[in-house]
């Protein structure tokens, strides 16, 4: 059953599923929608180039049940976007050599670089990271960019209905989030963020997701791409970084992009959005929430040195060699513009406080 929704103009409200809609309808047919031809106006044009049929600064909101949503776990295929970026950036890339690459890596891996930045304060730090991790065109750029948010499924749960969403943007492509949509809505929503070789359903059953969801918070789940830690990851983010660009800083785009959909949707206030994140996810988005404003509280269980490089040099999304001087005030989170609580690794298995801490806040 293919049903569409309304375009949807950022700041303005939208149209949203019939909340008595009948879940227990027969599923829709799981055969794959073949993809629309690309347009052939557009030189090696990715897949889902033809969406664009909107005006900038306009989230589409659309409803395609069992559509194939493309690209998904395990992500050992999900790179494709992340190369075309690369070009679709170029007028921002900031390109090095190769062998200064290896420079940079081969002092990650010894010492590390110098401690720096230590005198900052919060929006000098702010200013020094969005620069080192070229941020300021995305972040600047970020209402201006058409978005598009497909919903593939439905799927009911006792307390709340999950629905699974592919997001495209015209620079980063498609990715992938579920999102808990609570029986009764209390509060702002949270952002969680998973870890290496896990996915968005670990951070709503094994770190807090699902207590939330039952509390009355709505829960978006996002899925990270080349996310496992290996060869491919590797190859990705040396790419990136040659080009002066990094995997950390297209995950920070994606959370900014999710935090926007959220903020449009309507059927719930997302102007306090809460963050929850888990491993490499905590990493990454301890970034997140020093450079972009938005967050409302943040819960993590992991820091880093942006040093993350596995045995046979294989680079990780924070093996960040311009932010690593900076370690040492990223990681004081007593400086954080917003209340922030440390979980141990692994989050508690009760996630009470963790839920009371998101909840008192949003």
């Amino acid at each position: 059953m293919i049903r569409s929704l309304l375009m949807l103009v950022l700041l303005a409200g939208c149209a949203l599923p019939d909340p008595g809609r009948d879940f227990d309808e027969p599923e829709p047919d799981p055969t794959p929608t073949p993809a629309a031809d690309d347009d052939d106006s557009v030189a090696d044009a990715p897949s889902w180039w033809g969406v664009w049929e909107q005006d900038p600064g306009e989230v589409l909101l659309e409803e395609a049940l069992g559509e194939n949503p493309g690209c998904v776990q395990p992500l050992s295929d999900c790179a494709d976007d992340y190369f075309a970026f690369i070009e679709l950036a170029a007028e921002h890339a900031r390109p090095i050599s190769g062998e200064l690459l290896e420079e940079l890596i081969d002092t990650l891996v010894g010492a590390g670089f110098p401690l720096d930045g230590q005198d900052l304060d919060g929006g000098e730090l702010a200013a020094v990271l969005g620069d080192e991790l070229n941020l300021g065109f995305l972040l600047d750029g970020l209402n201006a960019q058409p978005l598009v948010a497909r919903t593939v499924r439905w799927t009911e749960h006792p307390d709340w209905m999950e629905e699974e969403l592919v997001f495209i943007d015209p620079l980063v492509g498609r990715f992938h989030a579920l999102l808990l949509h609570p029986r009764i809505v209390d509060s702002g929503p949270v952002i969680a963020v998973h870890g290496h070789a896990t996915e968005p359903v670990d951070m709503i059953d094994l770190y807090g997701g699902a207590e939330l969801a039952r509390a009355g918070t709505p829960v978006l789940a996002l899925s990270l791409r080349v996310n496992y830690a290996d060869e491919l990851e590797d190859e990705v983010q040396r790419s990136l970084l040659l080009a002066g660009f990094s995997l950390a800083q297209l995950r920070i785009y994606e959370v900014m992009l999710a935090a926007r959909y959220l903020r449009a949707r309507g059927d719930f206030s997302a102007e306090r959005l809460g963050l929850l994140a888990h491993s490499g996810g905590a990493s990454t988005m301890s970034l997140a929430v020093r450079v972009a404003s938005g967050f409302a509280a943040y819960v993590y269980d992991n820091v880093s040195d942006y040093d993350d490089i596995r045995p046979g040099r294989l680079l990780l999304d924070t093996a960040l060699p311009d932010v690593n001087p900076y370690r040492g005030v990223i990681n004081d989170f007593s400086t954080l513009p917003l209340p922030s609580l440390a979980r141990e690794y692994g989050f508690p298995e009760d996630p009470a406080d963790t839920v009371d801490f998101l909840r008192a806040r949003l």
